[in-house]
């Protein structure tokens, strides 16, 4: 009943969104009933992953001949059943494919899941302002790189070794940090509703308040300490020591700059409102303060 009205209640582009993410994963029982063609067949076993391409490839060739017509619709149905077939498709290999491969194909499920819950949420707290870019797909350079970085990483060391990719403890711990970090980043945007925005705004507008309730209580930055997590959590579930690393150094002088920017805003926004605020709640970020006025 309820799930029913909050997709009622749905701006047509979150709808549309939602509805082309679901439909996708139509293509999870194709993988699913092709793993007992895998137990007899051998050719099947040395082609797994072109398959699990080419069943993408599919759904996006669809999407294109159907809908492409349709521009602004077709830039969100494509995004969405990309996302859905990657999420699907990739869940569904980690029970037929061998352990080493498992944290690279969870590792595209927690992605697909981040990528699109991204704009779902922004659908449903700011309809107004939900735009392609909240898939947050094309965030920038050093995103797209890092994540190259990792990928290369992964397969590099799997070349040489398959044990170093095949702990279960490892993959558990990677699962864990990516779901509760990705969890935590959307209970933020949901909190905040139309207080938040993907970037830095240098203007109040009028209806712009200062959150400090729910989790907002326990963090200046829940968001951001979300997203910090899930971007580790990635590294740890690939089993990716250099990434871990990088990603950790990278990720903290990220956030340890966009706070201090960010924070000098709100600092002139609410003036005594957000000092008080920054004495009471820490940002939950290692070793971060925030912009020092009132710290």
């Amino acid at each position: 009943m309820i799930s029913s009205q909050l997709f009622h209640n749905l701006c047509p582009e979150g709808k549309l969104s939602l509805n082309s993410f679901t439909y996708s994963l139509v293509t999870c029982p194709i993988a699913f009933s092709l793993c007992f063609i895998s137990s007899t067949n051998s050719l099947f076993n040395q082609l797994w992953f072109l398959l699990y391409l080419a069943l993408i490839l599919i759904v996006q060739l669809f999407c294109y001949f159907r809908y492409h017509h349709y521009n602004h619709d077709y830039q969100i149905i494509w995004r969405s059943t990309l996302l859905g077939s990657v999420f699907g498709l990739s869940l569904t290999y980690c029970f037929l494919i061998p352990i080493h491969w498992i944290p690279f194909f969870l590792f595209l499920v927690v992605v697909g899941l981040f990528h699109f819950s991204e704009y779902l949420v922004i659908a449903i707290t700011k309809p107004k302002s939900v735009k392609i870019g909240s898939f947050m797909l094309n965030h920038s350079v050093a995103y797209h790189t890092a994540l190259i970085a990792a990928v290369g990483e992964y397969f590099i060391e799997l070349h040489f070794s398959h044990q170093i990719k095949s702990s279960t403890f490892v993959m558990f711990v990677g699962l864990i940090m990516c779901l509760a970090g990705d969890f935590l980043r959307k209970l933020a945007i949901l909190t905040a509703r139309s207080n938040f925005d993907h970037t830095i705004q240098t203007k109040k507008s009028r209806d712009h308040i200062l959150v400090t309730h729910g989790v907002y209580s326990w963090s200046r930055h829940p968001s951001y300490v979300g997203w910090f997590w899930w971007a580790i959590g990635t590294q740890v579930l690939l089993a990716n020591p250099v990434c871990v690393i990088v990603y950790t150094v990278v990720c903290w002088k990220f956030f340890h700059e966009r706070i201090y920017d960010e924070e000098m805003l709100l600092v002139n926004f609410f003036g005594l409102e957000y000092i008080e605020y920054q004495r009471k709640v820490r940002t939950r970020l290692p070793f971060i303060t925030g912009y020092p006025f009132g710290e």
